[in-house]
């Protein structure tokens, strides 16, 4: 098994202060990463990644969207550009990583993507019958983040909770689980729901969602902000696992057929309506969007096979074998480093199981869960 690797950064103080741990500590990540969208820019004959920055900021709302519902968070970001060294815009378009899909593809074409979407695949049970709440996902990002996988220790001094955040250097957060206990996974619906220009952005929107007090702020942040992706997010407490579509004018609960019952998502709405139009976009995206389709109901289907049969009893290390599933083998649950060495192709950098105990655990790799050590994390 490969060991389990990942940057570990603890954070604490005003937003400010965790924002400039943040970017200090992992400097050299972040600018590795932006140099590499530097220069994909100059390859491609586009114009400076900061030109690209500043051109999305100013024809989006989600800044503003960010100071009116995180202004915590903005705060944070600040810190971090300073932390690093790096400029903010640049910064703030990373954040956009749902939302940049658009404006790149619709209005400058200098990031073109290849037709291998990320995906990720989550899984949630209700305590039941004196087994706890457990939370899980596999996270599929892009390979040239494997090596610079982040883990965010957070201590927040006005409350006393603290959170673990699954991450990548600079990102304020993907996922994760804070100490009341909550927990959060996300998947991305952003080529299959509408988009909103003026929304909060999906990765703002998960980090909120870990800094909640419980899971009814929680349920409440999701109904009150305006999303700008097309995102499920996947919530769950000591007690229960709810399931939200969320996109520009839908928040959709996904409801289990029976209350108390297991639920799996993958990267297809099943409950929401407020579908993306696929007349209004390129054959691209639409090519897109089928491939997508394509991989993220066959895995729904090995879910559907491998969890949510209720006849047997699922613990950690039977959600580690469903995750770590390479049936079928074109459209693995667990997916390895591409022999394609193009570095935005996708892969599980991460796999996460969250026992939402008190205190709350949380079972951690920094590769495919087939092959690499889950970490135990505790407040």
């Amino acid at each position: 098994m490969q060991p389990f690797a990942m940057h570990v950064i603890e954070i604490q103080g005003t937003p400010r202060q965790r924002g400039r741990s943040h970017g200090q500590a992992l400097r050299a990540q972040i600018n590795a990463i932006f140099d590499y969208g530097r220069e994909s820019l100059q390859k491609a004959g586009g114009p400076p990644l900061e030109a690209i920055a500043a051109a999305f900021q100013a024809a989006t709302g989600h800044l503003q969207a960010a100071r009116r519902w995180t202004p915590d968070l903005v705060q944070e970001l600040e810190g971090i550009a300073e932390g690093a060294g790096v400029d903010f815009g640049v910064l703030w378009a990373f954040q956009c990583q749902d939302e940049s899909y658009w404006f790149n593809t619709g209005q400058t074409g200098r990031f073109p993507r290849h037709l291998n979407p990320d995906r990720c695949s989550s899984l949630g049970i209700p305590a039941r019958d004196g087994q706890p709440t457990l939370l899980a996902q596999n996270l599929d990002t892009p390979a040239l983040y494997h090596g610079r996988q982040t883990l965010l220790h957070i201590r927040c001094p006005d409350s006393g909770r603290q959170a673990y955040v699954v991450t990548e250097p600079g990102l304020v957060g993907i996922c994760g689980l804070n100490s009341s206990p909550l927990g959060v996974c996300q998947n991305t619906l952003a080529v299959k729901l509408a988009y909103d220009p003026d929304g909060l952005p999906a990765m703002l929107v998960a980090r909120a969602l870990i800094d909640q007090p419980d899971l009814d702020s929680a349920r409440r942040f999701l109904h009150t902000i305006r999303h700008a992706s097309g995102i499920n997010y996947m919530l769950a407490d000591s007690h229960s696992v709810e399931d939200y579509e969320c996109s520009t004018d839908q928040v959709q609960r996904l409801l289990p057929n029976s209350p108390g019952q297991r639920l799996a998502h993958t990267n297809h709405p099943l409950a929401s309506t407020d579908l993306l139009e696929l007349a209004s976009v390129s054959e691209q995206t639409r090519q897109y969007h089928r491939l997508s389709q394509e991989h993220s109901t066959h895995r729904m289907a090995c879910l559907q096979q491998a969890f949510l049969d209720e006849s047997e009893p699922v613990t950690v290390a039977r959600l580690k074998q469903v995750l770590s599933s390479h049936t079928p083998p074109e459209f693995p649950i667990c997916r390895h480093l591409p022999a394609d060495p193009d570095p935005m192709r996708g892969m599980t950098n991460n796999s996460l199981i969250m026992r939402l105990t008190h205190p709350p655990e949380l079972h951690l790799t920094s590769g495919p869960p087939c092959m690499s050590e889950y970490k135990v994390f505790r407040f």
